[in-house]
């Protein structure tokens, strides 16, 4: 199980399909307008896959070699290495779940589970987390719902605090988030925020349907 996404099983022709048919905020929307012409020049450089993508727009000396073609912008290659950024997870204390008992997070962390990448590719698969669970004794509940925060906060944009407000909606996991009707979602959030007031304003309608897309393409392995 990988916690971030594997750049080198996505074909480019993959990741600008993906890009073709993402609802992009403003500052983004190029990734969608200029997704043909771009691709078409990243295919002439004999690019193909999102890990040789990510290598070379991330490393200046290849960037620059890449732009010797008339056909790549430099715009588009500087907004596509924030996006390619921004959709690998970064793993998170486990402590950052500040609502969950911090003597149970505290044993769990001496057991040398730290953070989120650890929790979610140690443990979870079935056999990797009774195992665990025998040899430690940490109340199982927990770890699951460890498991399930782990696997929301993979969401681009998806930070510990909006974990929580869709975890307590119902939406516990990627695969939930992933196949939900943004709509639905969307109510749900608002109503479970307006009960429990975990942050202020509001989420929009569209940022729903963004983070619905953003889950789409995460694999949705996490067993519980």
């Amino acid at each position: 199980m990988n916690y971030s996404l594997d750049f080198s099983r996505i074909t480019l022709d993959q990741y600008k399909d993906q890009l073709k048919k993402r609802n992009w905020i403003p500052s983004r929307k190029i990734l969608q307008d200029q997704a043909e012409m771009q691709f078409a020049a990243f295919k002439r450089a004999q690019i193909k896959n999102m890990e040789q993508l990510y290598s070379i727009v991330s490393n200046r000396k290849k960037r620059i070699e890449l732009l010797k073609n008339e056909d790549v912008s430099d715009e588009y290659l500087t907004v596509l290495l924030r996006e390619l950024q921004s959709i690998q997870p970064k793993p998170l204390k486990l402590g950052e779940f500040n609502w969950m008992p911090e003597d149970i997070i505290g044993k769990i962390m001496m057991a040398g589970i730290t953070n989120t990448k650890i929790m979610y590719e140690a443990l979870g698969r079935v056999h990797d987390r009774k195992k665990f669970i025998a040899e430690t004794s940490i109340n199982e509940q927990v770890v699951v719902d460890l498991l399930k925060l782990s696997d929301l906060v993979r969401i681009q944009w998806v930070n510990p605090t909006f974990a929580h407000v869709l975890f307590a909606a119902g939406f516990d996991t990627v695969k939930k988030v992933s196949t939900a009707d943004h709509e639905d979602l969307y109510r749900a959030v608002c109503l479970k925020n307006d009960e429990l007031k975990l942050y202020k304003g509001r989420i929009g309608l569209n940022d729903m349907k963004l983070c619905v897309e953003a889950a789409k393409i995460l694999p949705a392995d996490l067993e519980v």
